[in-house]
């Protein structure tokens, strides 16, 4: 399991810690920036969606699987690696 963090987010080390112990592998980053692109311009909870992008950089996996941080998973979601198309990134989100 891997988990994106970016750098900016304020996470603590204590926190970053106790996921790794659990078994997260972390991905500390720094926030994608775009020329030319304002993020004062873009709502507040909005803003940081750019940094998704970066997951289509991640080249060493054969698959992705995105959850976004407010979803709820209510089941095992392991036959999303089983669909048609699996070998290539998944992106779900809430």
């Amino acid at each position: 399991m891997v988990l994106f963090v970016r750098k900016g987010a304020n996470v603590t080390s204590p926190a970053l810690n106790k996921l790794q112990k659990i078994g997260w592998k972390l991905r500390i980053e720094d926030d994608l920036e775009l020329h030319g692109v304002d993020i004062e311009q873009i709502r507040p909870w909005h803003r940081w969606n750019l940094n998704k992008l970066r997951f289509w950089g991640w080249t060493e996996y054969e698959q992705i699987l995105f959850l976004d941080a407010d979803t709820l998973v209510k089941g095992d979601v392991s036959d999303i690696w089983n669909t048609p198309g699996g070998n290539s990134l998944t992106m779900v989100q809430s």
